[in-house]
């Protein structure tokens, strides 16, 4: 609970003063879908496919450089040949942004930390489902690279589609072992301008 409060300390103390200097601010919605699974000491797992979506803020201090931050729901876990574990988190990742060129068309690399909070988790095997949330940590934080582009669709509106990697830096599991996320995810997403 520090961490999420001294990220979102930062974050919006640099966006009250971009604000107080006039920068551009825009909000926006965005989805994707993932594919997750497990690194770590003795992990013999596959991939999961699930999805997340949210909303997001972002603020610029120049036209190429920028910040976002995010609030998504994010589907995680892995699968076997008879099973598939579902580990879902409230997520907040914070991205600096660097946009290339100034036109309607805006290819980006971003990267940055994230936090994420335990909200369920479901083990499925033989369409039984069995929750296993007290087998997990409550709390997931690792680092998020990815790249993309934005695309200028008028009234200050912009479509977004990136891909993003999530390398997850705490062991989420309370067995013995280290297990971490790791998350592939391609995501879409559209910003609205706000005036100042």
């Amino acid at each position: 609970m520090k961490r999420l409060v001294g990220i979102l300390a930062l974050f919006f103390g640099i966006l009250a003063k971009c604000y107080s200097q006039s920068t551009p601010i825009s909000v926006g919605l965005r989805g994707g879908v993932s594919f997750s699974n497990f690194a770590g000491e003795n992990v013999n797992t596959d991939a999961r496919t699930g999805i997340n979506f949210g909303a997001f803020l972002t603020y610029s201090t120049d036209y190429n450089f920028g910040v976002t931050g995010e609030v998504n729901y994010a589907q995680k876990g892995a699968k076997t040949a008879n099973s598939k574990l579902n580990v879902n988190y409230l997520e907040i990742p914070i991205h600096l942004t660097y946009f290339f060129g100034k036109g309607g068309f805006r290819p980006k690399i971003m990267a940055g930390p994230y936090v994420g909070f335990l909200m369920n988790s479901e083990l499925e095997i033989n369409n039984a489902k069995v929750n296993v949330k007290d087998l997990y940590k409550s709390e997931d934080f690792g680092l998020s690279v990815g790249g993309g582009f934005h695309l200028d669709i008028g009234d200050a509106k912009w479509f977004y589609l990136d891909g993003r990697y999530g390398i997850g830096l705490a062991d989420v599991t309370k067995a013995g072992g280290n297990v971490y996320n790791r998350v592939f995810s391609i995501n879409i997403g559209i910003s609205f301008g706000l005036d100042q």
